[in-house]
Parts: C-alpha cells; structure tokens; sequence
C-alpha cells in the first residue's frame, strides 16, 4: 500500500513538472511571437525593393508618424555630411539633397539650374554595366504625364502600384527585370498644383556597386519636397 501511494505521489510530481515546462515554453513562444510583430515596425525601408514591393502597405508612414520621424532624423543625418548638397528648383516648386559624386545634368545636358524641366543626378563606374540616375521631369501640362502612364500600364514589363513619396500619394510602376543582368527601374508620376512630376530612377540590379547606388537613390529621394 505504501508503494503505491509513492508511485501516486512521483507520478503527481512528475505531472506538475511536465505542465509547468509546457507553460514555460508557451509564454516564450508567445513572447517572441509577439516581439517579432513589433520588431519590423522599427525598421522602414526608405522605399520600394524586390522583396517590399509587395510586403510594405503603402499608407505605412501616413498612419504611424513616430516611423515617419525616425525616417526623417535617419535622412537629415545622413545627408548632413559634406558630400550632399541641395538643389532646390524654384520654376517647379521642389528641392532635394544630391550626392555630389553623381553628375548633375539639366536641359540640354547643361548643369541644372533653378527652372531646369528635366534634371538627371547619375553616377558611373568604370564597368559599363554599372550605372544608375535619378530623372525629375516637371511640367505645367499633363499630355505627356498621362500618355506616359498608359504606355505603362500597357506594358507588361512594369507592375503597377501606390508609394507615399515627398508627402502625397504617387502611382508607382516598378520593372525588377527578368535576369539579374537587367537594370531595375522606377516611375513615380504625382501632381501637386497644376505641376505635374515624373520621377524615374534605373539602377543595376546586381554588382559591386548597387547597393550603393540603392542607398544614395533613397536618401535623395526621401529628401525630396514640394515647395509650393
């Protein structure tokens, strides 16, 4: 009789420990479910990639202005440094910092200048294939902006989507190219006034050099701000 109440008594022991470690392991699960969901949140991407084309909702910095502020104070840090420097369009109501290691170019492949239209910041490496620009294209009419996103929808190179940029809700088509030899592009098309922008960007998908080109695009594009 005094066995089996011992074994009773181990058994009931041996219950208590197997649910205790249970529960143990379920609040660690549940505290590193709940850290990862919180943890992305910290960390906003400047703008659109391969992988976040599809994964990051557009009205993200709209609706949480704590990351908006952090992506603000990370640009004007990083765009502090003395190789930046601001070019501001009075004629079209914009400014943006650039990298002065990237070739400014306005009409006529002449320097940009206050109330240049069209206004190129590239950057080229010794490698041919290694190459990237950003393209500002303003305008008081909108035949070629409208013809220009219809020739995009039509083509099924580009897909179609919505960013956030510089404030204001933008049509975005993105081509990631079919091979990693393709250059990737982008164009952004937003109006604001009776101004209308197109705003492209081309860089290599994969080389020494593009992840660097990546970086400098979104500091410059993410200082970008409409004036008027």
């Amino acid at each position: 009789m005094n066995n089996f109440k011992s074994r009773r008594h181990n058994s009931g022991k041996g219950g208590l420990i197997i649910i205790l470690v249970i529960l143990i392991l379920f609040i660690f699960a549940l505290s590193v479910y709940f850290f990862s969901r919180k943890n992305p949140e910290t960390q906003l991407p400047l703008s659109l990639t391969e992988q976040e084309i599809t994964q990051v909702p557009t009205q993200t910095i709209a609706e949480k202005p704590e990351i908006a502020q952090k992506q603000k104070e990370y640009v004007e840090k990083a765009t502090s440094q003395k190789e930046w420097e601001v070019y501001e369009n009075s004629k079209f109501s914009y400014k943006l910092k650039y990298n002065t290691s990237w070739t400014g170019k306005g009409d006529d492949n002449s320097p940009p200048i206050p109330s240049s239209a069209n206004v190129t910041f590239s950057k080229n490496w010794a490698d041919k294939n290694e190459s990237c620009d950003l393209n500002i294209l303003a305008s008081i009419t909108n035949d070629q902006y409208n013809s220009e996103i219809e020739n995009l929808k039509s083509n099924k190179a580009f897909v179609e989507g919505q960013e956030i940029l510089a404030g204001y809700q933008t049509t975005l088509f993105v081509n990631l190219g079919k091979t990693a030899a393709d250059p990737m592009s982008y164009r952004y098309f937003l109006t604001k006034g009776n101004i209308y922008y197109q705003i492209s960007y081309n860089r290599v998908k994969k080389g020494l050099n593009a992840e660097t080109c990546n970086e400098v695009f979104n500091l410059m594009l993410s200082s970008l701000e409409l004036t008027k």
